[in-house]
C-alpha cells in the first residue's frame, strides 16, 4: 500500500470526511427541496391568467435559466453584500456554517 494512504486516512480524518458526506447530502437536499418549489412556483406563474404573474414568471425563469450557476454565485456572494455595504454603511457577510 502506499505510504500516505495510512497518513490520509486516520481516523481523525475519517471523521472529518464523514462530516463533508453529511453536509453535502444536506446541502444537496435543501437544494432539491428549494429548486423544487421554485421551479413550481415559476411554471405556475409562466402558465397563470393573469398578465403579471406570467411576466414575473418569464423573468424569472428566463433569468435562471439564462445565467449561469458560478455566475449567480459570484451575484450573491460578492455583488449583493457590496450593494447592501453600499447602501447602509454596515457590512453583509453572507455565512453558511
Amino acid at each position: 500500500m502506499f505510504v500516505a494512504f495510512s497518513k490520509v486516512f486516520t481516523p481523525e480524518n475519517l471523521l472529518y470526511f464523514a462530516k463533508g458526506a453529511v453536509v453535502s447530502l444536506l446541502l444537496a437536499a435543501v437544494s432539491l427541496l428549494f429548486g423544487i418549489v421554485f421551479g413550481i412556483l415559476g411554471s405556475s406563474a409562466k402558465r397563470s391568467k393573469y398578465k403579471i404573474f406570467r411576466i414575473i414568471g418569464n423573468v424569472y425563469v428566463e433569468v435562471i435559466r439564462g445565467t449561469p450557476m458560478l455566475l449567480q454565485i459570484l451575484i450573491l456572494f460578492s455583488v449583493i453584500p457590496s450593494i447592501y455595504t453600499a447602501f447602509t454603511g454596515n457590512v453583509l457577510e453572507l455565512m453558511f456554517f
